[in-house]
């Protein structure tokens, strides 16, 4: 006898899959630092409140970093069967690629520069939205 089906989505592995998400996302923040230090770099003089507006930048960086870690603790100790709606995962989601990841589909690396941004915004299956992916 096969075990029920589960309703939802597993709660632990989402939870794993958004702990990636933030290394990555954190990852492009650390080389977008890298190229705005780079292109600053040559300027005399910074315009007023650019300095601080660079550090939230890496206060972002490290924030993700520390999401990331709770995160996958959390995947670790969520308890067998808890799941999450899938419509209110629908929902809270807006990006397709993201949202493909994070229900376990293959996940396109991230973490490389030539990877190219997503601009097109989640739909439920029932429901194509605009553009070449419906």
């Amino acid at each position: 006898m096969s075990p029920p089906q589960r309703p939802g989505l597993a709660l632990g592995p989402v939870l794993d899959r958004l702990a990636q998400e933030s290394l990555a996302l954190s990852a492009r923040i650390e080389r977008a630092e890298a190229a705005l230090h780079e292109v600053l770099g040559g300027l005399n003089a910074l315009p007023a409140g650019t300095a601080d507006d660079l550090q939230g930048i890496d206060l972002v960086r490290q924030s993700l970093d520390d999401f990331a870690r709770l995160l996958a603790a959390a995947a670790v100790a969520v308890p067998s069967g808890a799941d999450l709606d899938p419509a209110a995962f629908r929902a809270a989601v807006q990006l397709s690629d993201l949202a493909e990841r994070l229900r376990g589909g293959t996940a396109p690396n991230l973490t490389d520069p030539r990877e190219q941004d997503e601009l097109g915004l989640f739909h439920p299956p029932d429901r194509p939205g605009p553009g070449p992916e419906s």
